[in-house]
């Protein structure tokens, strides 16, 4: 008690002191806490739902897609032979639109899951009632589940919302319950307002061609899930052996539920990374802060010389320096729960304003056994090693010769020039990596991308198959959509296409060249795909280079024709006449032959996560429409804002139950694709600004105290005729060696740091050695900044006086 009584009052005769190690300390482990919460949340945090160590997600791997599902009939397969294993369930999300007598129509996230989903994850209705068999039946009533969040939105938490009718997707259901509030896990459920039962026709419940399930289950007690593993495989083998067509290359697998909700490596990455260079911050923070004890503890030598000679022992030495430091690490631990609420308010923030919902970031035990951890870990670190060092000298030769706190040995003073150094290493590597991601950035935007997103207004629409069942209705409605957007004031021309470059990417194919020795399968050109209307390059901003572009008159019932890029026709026509030659799809069985009738310039898709296929393809989306499709319109100069609001008003005249997205500018959407590589930016320029800012404050202050130690003998060399400038010079060179020798050793860091970023999104593409040597110069300027004022005041010392005081 006397002990930190001790340590108490130590601290408040020095508060400025106290106050800058707190607020040290709580940037350096709030930030980490933050970092941690946000791993915590995506990976560590389990599931909510019972047992769920026993729930499973099973996969179908191909050479392409290591994660892929299951087609209708591979799950029927799976169900049919589960007794004995566990129970197995699918679900598929969609987009759709919910109106009913009481509100306006609105766009809602919905899955459709099989009659036994809610059973399997063990999550039962707050009110009403779950599914059951009957209501898969095709033809049968339509029922729907909806969730706590739309329950207390749309009908203000009623009980007597069971039983209402309401139209989805255009057609009549019936509501007949509300899950609990606790179910909706964004991990696995993706914020679902509406839970409809699946219900495959004859045609579905045979195919194998469509794998879109994504099938989850629950293993009995007792099947352990190598077991279950074993059992799914087999499966998958027997349907690999009855079906070689469409399922040779295919082989089943089964991960736990909890490490598959979030399996993007991307994102691991990107997590683990920024939990790393946080932790990196804090110790910075920390090789800060033991500069300053150890400046402290060599202040108080002479106290401790008299205490040791009193008979205190060595841990009595050391304990009121370790209770100091826990105290300071404890109150920076305090304080960084509130910088860690800050971080992950913001953090939601930034996924809010990204089209996204909000993130939940719960304060649970593994968060707060960081924020622990890390103060007591930050404490040993900037509190013992000082007090270890300073306990080190000869207590008694400092007594005798009467030591005082302004000076220090050679071994003080390198160990305070090697944590500089160490805090400049790592600002190295914060730095870089922020570096990398703004000169990657700004050469992917002021790159030229084959596009052009000012003026154009997208949106996007999926026709539901129940009631655009075939490629006429299909077509019928992207006519007369087109028809009545051309019809609107300011309007230059539409298109219509599987995709626009603005954010999203094509889907790539395997193609054949009539004329041109096969070659093994799966090793045929691959190349993006998109489905296009014949203004898609007046509207996208793109050009045919060379032959022509689609008119109306390349519809169903004409010859298939194809547009191809300008590197795929120098890659696969070598001799520059590609216009009028044929390719097909990679089906050697089955070819289906198109000709090349024009060659577009090289787009870029507006992602940092891939590496855009160098080849593309384009045809008429007359030739293969799709019930998902993009519409852009390109408007006249200021008529963009007035083209965007009528967009959903035009597709309500034509059938008011479609569901629209994505109504943005074509710019909004390029801005929302690079919208976390912005937000990364932001972090890891966070990040190195604060690093950077502990760094030249950790230089400052030993310069500083290097000058207070050397007063005397600055005051000797100008007695003995040194210049202002000679003192400025030895002293600015002092610290830049101390920077240099941090910025070279955290020179491999940040080389690997931008490596990893590099592999995590190959779409920034910025040289690395400008990188490394903007880095390198901005750590140098922070350096020599930091050592000015030290350097300045040393070059005003008045010899006399510094002899004097000797």
């Amino acid at each position: 008690m006397n002990d930190l009584k001790y340590a108490l009052r130590a601290l408040m005769k020095s508060p400025l002191f106290a106050v800058i190690a707190t607020l040290t300390l709580a940037l350096g482990i709030g930030l980490n806490t933050a970092m941690f919460s946000f791993m915590n949340s995506m990976y560590l945090r389990p599931l909510p739902f019972e047992d769920q160590s026993a729930l499973i997600r099973v996969f179908r791997a191909t050479p392409g897609n290591n994660d892929g599902d299951l087609s209708a009939a591979d799950f029927l397969d799976l169900r049919s032979a589960e007794a004995g294993t566990g129970e197995f369930a699918s679900m598929r999300d969609e987009s759709t639109t919910l109106s009913d007598k009481g509100g306006a129509a609105e766009i809602e996230r919905s899955l459709q899951v099989s009659t036994n989903f809610l059973d399997v994850l063990r999550v039962r209705p707050e009110i009403g009632r779950s599914f059951t068999s009957r209501d898969g039946i095709v033809g049968g009533p339509a029922v729907v589940i909806i969730s706590d969040g739309l329950w207390k939105s749309r009908y203000a938490g009623s009980p007597d919302v069971i039983g209402t009718q309401v139209r989805i997707g255009g057609e009549s259901a019936t509501i007949i319950g509300v899950l609990p509030a606790w179910s909706d896990d964004g991990r696995l459920i993706r914020d679902a307002a509406l839970y409809r039962p699946l219900r495959l026709t004859p045609a579905e419940r045979a195919s194998r061609d469509d794998p879109w399930m994504k099938v989850i289950g629950r293993r009995n007690s007792g099947v352990t899930p190598r077991r279950a593993g074993a059992f799914v495989a087999s499966i998958g083998e027997r349907v690999a052996r009855e079906n070689p067509k469409t399922d040779a290359l295919a082989s089943w697998r089964t991960r736990d539920l909890m490490g598959s909700t979030n399996n993007s490596e991307s994102g691991k990455v990107i997590v683990g990374m920024l939990l790393g260079l946080s932790a990196c911050v804090l110790l910075i923070a920390c090789s800060n802060l033991a500069n300053f004890v150890l400046a402290r503890a060599i202040e108080r030598t002479q106290e401790l010389s008299v205490r040791s000679a009193l008979g205190a022992s060595l841990l009595r030495l050391v304990r009121p320096l370790l209770i100091e430091s826990l105290l300071l690490s404890f109150a920076g631990g305090a304080c960084a729960l509130i910088v860690n609420a800050w971080c992950t308010d913001w953090i939601s923030g930034e996924a809010i304003a990204s089209g996204g919902s909000a993130m939940e970031f719960p304060v649970d035990w593994r968060v707060l056994g960081v924020a622990v951890a890390s103060s007591v870990a930050t404490a040993l670190v900037f509190g013992a090693l000082p007090a270890l060092v300073i306990t080190r000298n000869n207590l008694n030769t400092s007594l005798k010769s009467g030591m005082r706190g302004s000076t220090a040995g050679a071994g003080h003073r390198k160990m305070r020039h090697l944590l500089v150094v160490a805090q400049f290493a790592m600002a190295m590597t914060l730095l870089a990596g922020a570096t990398y991601l703004a000169r990657g950035a700004g050469v992917f935007i002021n790159h030229h991308l084959g596009w052009d997103p000012e003026g154009v207004a997208v949106c996007q629409v999926d026709l539901p198959k129940s009631r655009y069942d075939s490629a006429e209705k299909i077509l019928a409605f992207q006519r007369g959509l087109g028809l009545r957007l051309r019809s609107l004031p300011g309007v230059d021309s539409v298109a219509v296409a599987y995709s626009f470059p603005y954010g999203s990417g094509m889907g790539e194919r395997p193609y054949l060249v009539e004329g041109q020795q096969a070659v093994a399968k799966d090793r045929e050109p691959v190349a993006a795909y998109d489905g296009i209307s014949p203004d898609y390059f007046r509207v996208s901003g793109g050009r045919v280079i060379t032959g022509r572009a689609f008119t109306d008159a390349d519809n169903a019932a004409s010859p298939r024709v194809l547009i191809i890029s300008e590197s795929m026709a120098r890659a696969l026509f070598p001799d520059g006449n590609a216009v009028g030659r044929r390719i097909s799809r990679g089906d050697l069985e089955k070819p289906e032959w198109s000709e090349v009738v024009g060659i577009a310039a090289d787009t870029t898709i507006a992602t940092f996560y891939s590496k855009p296929s160098p080849f593309q393809v384009y045809h008429p989306i007359s030739q293969a429409p799709w019930q998902y499709s993009m519409f852009a319109v390109r408007a006249e100069p200021g008529a963009l804002k007035p083209v965007l609001a009528a967009l959903r008003p035009a597709v309500a005249a034509i059938d008011p139950d479609l569901a629209v997205e994505n109504v943005e500018t074509a710019g909004r959407m390029v801005e929302l694709s690079s919208f976390d590589v912005g937000m990364l930016r932001q972090m890891l320029g966070a990040f190195a600004g604060l690093g950077l800012f502990l760094a030249s404050l950790g230089i400052y202050g030993v310069i500083a105290r290097t000058v207070a130690q050397r007063t005397p003998e600055i005051g000797i060399r100008m007695a003995l005729g040194a210049t202002v400038a000679n003192i400025r010079r030895m002293i600015l060179a002092s610290g830049a060696r101390l920077a240099l020798v941090g910025s070279a050793i955290g020179l491999a860091g940040g080389i690997g740091i931008t490596r990893l970023l590099g592999s995590v999104m190959p779409g920034l593409t910025p040289s690395l050695l400008p990188t490394v040597a903007e880095s390198a110069a901005i750590l140098a300027v922070v350096a020599l900044l930091a050592c000015y004022l030290p350097a300045r005041a040393a070059s005003r010392v008045n010899p006399m006086d510094a002899i004097r005081g000797e």
